[in-house]
């Protein structure tokens, strides 16, 4: 279904779409002073068989900003791992199995959340996820709509309230999106 996805909406309607063809070009492509920034947006399906220690991710699709990734801290951790699941054509050939750990996936997709290791940490263990409500919406249908979720450990909230609203301010400002948080445990009570 993935595949098809990408075949039938991403590729022919939002990777065709002027906004994302602006947003894709490469910094200093573009001699349109009135252009805005650039954020070399990507997107692609992993061909490769690459898999998680949760799950394998050959078939999903994977869309970045190689500006961003240029500008973090960790680039050189964080292109690695788009290497390895979107290699170039030279070495997409490989049917060698590999292997992402789940914290260089967290890095790549700037998750501030952990998987449990342990016992007591799969006890501790809460759902952190992150809504959109339109309240401004003309229609009927203001129920809210699942925009990420991932696991993490109760001593990650402060790093996941920092992250929420560093998310929060730019989703509103970029997307006029209302983002919501809500936190809650995974354990039965």
């Amino acid at each position: 279904m993935t595949q098809t996805f990408f075949r039938q909406v991403l590729a022919p309607q939002v990777m065709q779409h002027p906004a994302y063809k602006t947003l894709s070009k490469k910094n200093g492509n573009s001699a349109d002073t009135d252009t805005p920034s650039t954020l070399g947006l990507e997107c692609r399906v992993i061909t490769r068989n690459v898999q998680s220690p949760e799950m394998p991710l050959q078939g999903y699709v994977l869309m970045w900003s190689s500006t961003t990734v240029a500008s973090h801290p960790q680039t050189a951790s964080i292109q690695r791992s788009i290497d390895l699941l979107c290699p170039s054509s030279a070495t997409a050939a490989t049917a060698t199995p590999s292997t992402i750990s789940e914290m260089d996936l967290a890095l790549m997709l700037d998750i501030p959340g952990r998987l449990p290791t342990t016992e007591p940490e799969m006890r501790a263990m809460i759902e952190v996820s992150y809504w959109h409500q339109d309240n401004n919406s003309p229609s009927d249908d203001s129920s809210p709509v699942l925009l990420t979720a991932f696991a993490a450990q109760p001593d990650q909230i402060p790093a996941i309230q920092t992250h929420f609203k560093r998310y929060r301010d730019a989703t509103r400002t970029l997307f006029n999106i209302t983002l919501k948080l809500h936190i809650q445990a995974m354990a039965d009570p």
